[in-house]
């Protein structure tokens, strides 16, 4: 009983987490492009500052473009998305066990199609919010953190049932 209520508490902190992240990623999608691209140039500034404190000129004027392009990818989209893919996991995974004891396979089906689900939306409103442009690279980016999340996911629980299988051997 204690650790059924213990994965009811865990269900609803990742249910909320997840939510959050999912919100964040669809308000952001209305920030109209400049306000948007400021944001990722004072990130891209403030590594760029970092990584030239470490390593001097390692970013110059030549190539800061690319490298604020490369935040703006790695941090506002594979990043994020691959936080959100482990939380999301993590809620299905718990939903699972506490409410339908389905296989193994629902959850990644599951949490494939809230990645592209919120993937696809935000870059959706971004085709009408001004200075912004929908795109399917970014869909693809996104997704490839959300699978990435799913995999160390999984990876995490083969694990963990491996171990459970040897300790019920063993005895």
């Amino acid at each position: 009983m204690k650790s059924k209520r213990r994965l009811n508490i865990l269900l609803w902190i990742f249910f909320s987490i997840s939510l959050a992240i999912n919100l964040v990623i669809i308000i952001n999608a209305f920030i109209p492009g400049d306000e948007s691209a400021q944001t990722s140039f004072w990130v891209a500034d403030l590594l760029t500052n970092l990584i030239n404190g470490i390593r001097a000129n390692t970013i110059t004027d030549t190539n800061l473009a690319e490298f604020t392009y490369l935040v703006r990818k790695l941090i506002g989209h594979f990043s994020l998305f691959l936080v959100d893919g482990i939380f999301v996991s993590l809620t299905a995974y718990c939903y699972s066990l506490l409410k339908v004891k389905c296989p193994w396979w629902w959850n990644v089906i599951f949490t494939f199609e809230v990645g592209l689900s919120v993937a696809v939306l935000s870059e959706f409103i971004q085709l009408f919010i001004p200075g912004r442009v929908g795109s399917v690279i970014d869909v693809l980016i996104d997704m490839s953190g959300y699978l990435i999340a799913m995999l160390i996911i999984l990876l995490i629980f083969l694990i963990k049932h491996r171990s459970l299988v040897s300790q019920k051997r063993a005895v």
